[in-house]
């Protein structure tokens, strides 16, 4: 039972220690980690020692790994840096566009991951479309996309995951070797509850680790495929110049106009009335109350009608006095 007590602590000691190195290297790699502005590209290997960075090498050609006319700039080697960009384009006929650029996606090794189109030729159509490319060909999708034709909007950015890469590969390292250390001491036996307790414990080290693991393939996707979103616009076709019309066809046109916006009219004004009635409703009930109202209040204190006044003293006419 002592062995086996003796066993765990050292077990714990070596946990400790390997997670007390990762947070070490983890700081190493946030300290060397380069200002970088927001138009800054880059990826590389990962810094397991944390060096400090390299000096930029000369511009790749375009088309070529980490390289392109106008990406960013180099990518450091010692980096993970996530590309990312958003192109507005203005184009002659989709269709071609569409074509031409799914086709250098597919050669790239990448895939189109979402082509969402809306419009017809008439009216004009907007294509959005998500792009997911290896790093390496970047620079060549990029230049493809900016000459298919007028770039009015334009963005690329990046994310330096090299302390998040790190500092998880650590962690991966740190539960791999504690889960062969309790595959050991189970594998040595002992009690049932010892038993219990450590299978219970390889479970829960088992599965962060596969959390780890997964976190681990997403980060290093994202790395090494960038995201490219391509947004293209299409004019519609211009309205054919009509001929001039007679003076008849001009009659008609104006009489249906007019006939046109009488119906027009009226529907709005069925709609309005039927949309309304809910209000006119309410405003018929509280207009019924208050006119109860009124009227219960003048039956209530109307005062008495005067009486009427006697009429006024005639005095009788005065006998003649020259009879």
């Amino acid at each position: 039972m002592k062995r086996k007590i003796l066993l765990l602590i050292a077990l714990v000691l070596v946990t400790a220690l390997l997670g007390a190195c990762s947070s070490a290297r983890k700081e190493e790699a946030k300290s060397g980690a380069p200002q970088m502005a927001d138009n800054a590209a880059g990826r590389g290997e990962s810094a397991s020692s944390a060096p400090a960075p390299a000096p930029a090498a000369k511009p790749a050609e375009p088309g070529t790994p980490n390289g392109g006319g106008n990406a960013p700039i180099d990518l450091p080697a010692d980096r993970k840096i996530i590309l990312n960009a958003s192109f507005d384009v203005k184009i002659k006929e989709a269709d071609d566009a569409i074509n031409k650029i799914s086709a250098a996606v597919r050669a790239a090794g990448g895939y189109v991951q979402e082509n969402r189109q809306q419009g017809t030729k008439v009216q004009g159509r907007r294509v959005n479309m998500s792009l997911r490319v290896p790093a390496g060909q970047y620079g060549a999708i990029t230049d493809l996309i900016r000459s298919l034709g007028e770039v009015s909007d334009q963005r690329e950015w990046t994310e330096d995951v090299t302390a998040q890469y790190v500092d998880l590969e650590e962690r991966i390292k740190t539960k791999e070797v504690h889960l062969t250390q309790l595959h050991k001491l189970y594998g040595q036996g002992g009690t049932i509850k010892e038993l219990m307790e450590l299978e219970s414990e390889i479970n829960r080290v088992t599965s962060d680790l596969e959390s780890m693991k997964g976190q681990m393939r997403v980060l290093t996707n994202r790395v090494d495929f960038s995201t490219v979103l391509v947004n293209l616009y299409e004019p519609g076709a211009p309205v054919p110049i009509q001929p001039p019309k007679t003076v008849w066809e001009r009659m008609q046109r104006g009489f249906i106009d007019s006939w046109n916006g009488v119906i027009n009219f009226m529907g709005n004004l069925v709609v309005f009335v039927v949309a309304s009635l809910p209000i006119l409703v309410l405003l018929a009930i509280f207009g019924g109350i208050a006119l109860l109202i009124v009227r219960w209040s003048n039956k209530r204190f109307r005062r008495p009608p005067n009486p009427p006044s006697p009429p006024p003293y005639v005095p009788p006419f005065p006998p003649d006095q020259n009879k």
